[in-house]
């Protein structure tokens, strides 16, 4: 269900203002190309005020959560993001509605975190068996040497027998 809003009644008259409970019709985001699903998204409080004949300023905070892998151990986290919109919209006779999902949409994704983690100690995932180390330490091997120095390492093994 898409959160049209009709601001032709609203933009007639100069410092006409009313608030609106809006709710975010979107079951689920998309960002750089991953699906998050939205938990629960409860209402939000916006104001919308005539600040000039054919202008309307929309204003509100927002807080939704999501459900997104952990970046380091792929756990599901719940990922609360808060953002807020304060934007002038121009009404015009062609264009008088206000998508306040894709504007609730656009500033969600400037806010949404490039990293997200389950904490901030995760250890992820062992890149030799893939076991989650937040839980147990599995034993592996996860040394990797560091190819630049393989002549050194050559040298040095070939002196030592």
């Amino acid at each position: 269900m898409r959160d049209v809003i009709d601001l032709s009644r609203l933009c007639q008259e100069e410092g006409v203002s009313e608030k609106k409970e809006i709710t975010f019709g979107m079951k689920e985001i998309t960002v750089g190309g991953s699906s998050y699903p939205v938990n629960d998204p409860a209402p939000f409080s916006f104001t919308f005020e005539c600040i000039k004949k054919g202008s309307v300023h929309i204003e509100g905070t927002y807080d939704l959560a999501v459900t997104a892998p952990c970046d380091r151990c792929l756990e599901d986290v719940v990922c609360a993001i808060a953002a807020s919109v304060s934007e002038d919209v121009e009404v015009t006779p062609d264009h008088s509605g206000v998508d306040m999902d894709e504007l609730l949409y656009k500033e969600f994704l400037m806010s949404f975190p490039s990293k997200i983690l389950c904490s901030e100690d995760c250890k992820g995932l062992c890149p030799v068996c893939g076991n989650n180390l937040n839980y147990k330490e599995c034993g592996c091997d996860r040394h990797s040497p560091d190819i630049r120095m393989s002549a050194a390492l050559d040298a040095f093994l070939k002196s030592s027998k």
